[in-house]
């Protein structure tokens, strides 16, 4: 048929791990800027910055994702992955008013 749109959503089975996978990236991101603002661990700038880059690629990978898996079979995980962002927004927050 020409001329005729077809809407496609993206599979709630993978989205939801995607989130969740994402939430994680975000956390390991956090984990990387508490060692290197909190420690006396000096590395590299090339890691520093690699390592840092992983919370907001985590953030921005799990509020993209997790929507579209809330509407179906993964679900859990997309709720997983949102509360995971959420908790890194919270603790980076805290991180920074601590070192600051």
């Amino acid at each position: 048929m020409i001329g005729t749109a077809v809407r496609t959503r993206p599979d709630p089975r993978w989205t939801g791990v995607a989130s969740a996978w994402f939430g994680a990236m975000a956390v390991l991101g956090l984990a990387w800027v508490w060692l290197i603002t909190a420690t006396s661990v000096d590395p590299a700038e090339s890691l520093r910055i690699a390592g840092s880059w992983l919370v907001p690629v985590g953030l921005v990978g799990a509020v993209l994702t997790g929507p579209f898996g809330l509407h179906g079979p993964g679900r859990r995980w997309a709720v997983t992955g949102l509360s995971l962002a959420a908790a890194v927004v919270v603790a980076f927050v805290v991180l920074y008013n601590v070192y600051d």
